[in-house]
């Protein structure tokens, strides 16, 4: 899914409603979150609907300011919850995942009092739904410092609604295109911000790990385009090996890997370390494969099996019963041991391990650490994974290609001698037979 959420600051003209065309048409939108429309709902459809919106959610602007609106094409399906002046949710049944998930588009207040209203609104909706859930569009607040260059940093309401986000466990999603999505277009005084984003939580990204925001460039508007895509941008990849902590409570593991590392005897002591590693490695990726098994498939799988034993009323065998129950725990065991190694946070203590704080650490540290785009000597942004590949290639070629590489230069003048040249000589003089025997027998 692709969907949009832009401050458009009104449709009322005729270069706001050109370049509205023109980013649907460009960027394939299929749901559209407009923030300050500043037109009645009629005047609303009679643009959207030539974009192909068949359904749209409008609140109408209050006089001449304000405005929010959700417009959706017919292959997706929407139902509206609730909407006021500063938010319209909507449950979503389209889309890669089989359960509804809600859609939230945002456009904040900017009064103090108001602005505390709605976040505690917020707060009580994310306590109350427990599916997935994303939050996108015009919050009219800076979260962080950074967030923000020229005039004032922080908003006395940031602490609340960065507390807030923290408690409800909603990551922010990876915006590529620029930091700052808001600017006042002053040359004197000039105020850049990022107060447009979009955020979700844990259930969402389980869903749409692959999800990210593209800024757009703004040209009738001081707020940029905030392009959302769901779907993955490459191919999948093969991923490297690496060793699960959770295989250690499969006592197969240990035979599997007793038997791999034996399986070598070469002479030299590096080689045979080497090619014991390579079997090993290969015999644990097998083993995991066709014997271990995904761990949340099997989840499931012994879910189902429990749900059934119960439901077909032999709760009377109670062995039946309790290893069923034993077998379900030790596979949560382990899939908690999974999302605690990925995390890699090393303070947490074992008794307060949660599988939903790892998975959420999971994903933070991934979307940090991937790189999703590069500027080249060009002065052009690559987003592709093969075009960023190819960069950094010929970056390298360039600095260690042969013909760049600066002439050698002696350097020798600069060494202060602490010998002689005679005794340099002798020293570097190969020792005659008298010499050798003389230091053997002495």
């Amino acid at each position: 899914m692709n969907a949009m959420s832009w401050n458009c600051r009104g449709l009322g003209n005729a270069p706001a409603i050109r370049e509205l065309r023109a980013l649907v048409r460009n960027n394939q939108i299929d749901c559209l979150m407009l923030q300050e429309t500043k037109v009645d709902t009629s005047v609303l459809r009679r643009i959207l609907r030539p974009l192909g919106f068949v359904s749209i959610v409008h609140v109408p602007p209050g006089g001449t300011a304000g405005g929010l609106c959700i417009a959706w094409k017919e292959n997706l399906d929407l139902e509206p919850l609730f909407m006021s002046k500063n938010a319209i949710s909507c449950i979503v049944y389209h889309g890669t995942i089989k359960m509804p998930w809600l859609i939230s588009a945002i456009y904040g207040s900017h009064r103090r009092t108001s602005k505390i209203e709605f976040w505690e609104f917020i707060g009580d909706i994310a306590l109350r739904f427990t599916r997935p859930w994303l939050i996108i569009g015009d919050f009219n607040a800076v979260l962080h410092s950074n967030g923000r260059m020229g005039g004032r940093v922080c908003d006395p309401i940031v602490d609340m609604m960065f507390n807030l986000l923290s408690d409800l466990g909603i990551i922010e999603i990876y915006v590529a295109g620029g930091v700052f999505s808001w600017q006042n277009n002053r040359v004197n005084g000039a105020i850049y911000s990022k107060i447009d984003r979009g955020m979700a939580n844990a259930e969402w990204w389980l869903f749409f790990l692959d999800a990210y925001l593209c800024l757009l460039p703004k040209t009738t508007s001081n707020h940029k385009p905030l392009v959302l895509r769901t779907s993955p941008r490459e191919p999948f990849t093969r991923r490297p090996f690496r060793f699960e902590a959770m295989w250690t409570r499969d006592p197969r593991s240990f035979v599997v890997v007793r038997h791999a590392w034996l399986s070598d005897h070469h002479n030299r002591p590096p080689n045979r370390f080497l090619n014991r590693m390579k079997y090993t490695r290969k015999a644990l990726s097998i083993w995991n494969k066709y014997q271990f098994g995904k761990i949340q498939t099997k989840i499931a799988s012994t879910r189902n099996a429990l749900s059934n034993f119960l439901g077909a009323h032999r709760d009377y065998d109670h062995d039946r019963s309790l290893n069923l129950c034993k077998h379900l725990d030790e596979l949560l065991k382990r899939e908690e041991l999974l999302w605690f190694q990925k995390s890699r946070i090393k303070w947490v203590l074992e008794e307060d391990q949660c599988t939903k704080f790892f998975f959420v650490s999971t994903l933070v540290r991934r979307k940090l650490n991937r790189i999703e785009r590069i500027l080249t000597d060009n002065s052009e942004w690559v987003t592709s994974r093969g075009d960023i590949g190819a960069a950094f290639m010929d970056k390298f070629k360039a600095i260690y290609y042969e013909d760049s590489m600066p002439q050698r230069v002696d350097l020798s003048h600069l060494i202060t001698p602490s010998i002689s040249h005679e005794a340099n000589q002798a020293l570097l003089a190969v020792s005659d037979y008298s010499e050798i025997r003389s230091a053997v027998f002495a």
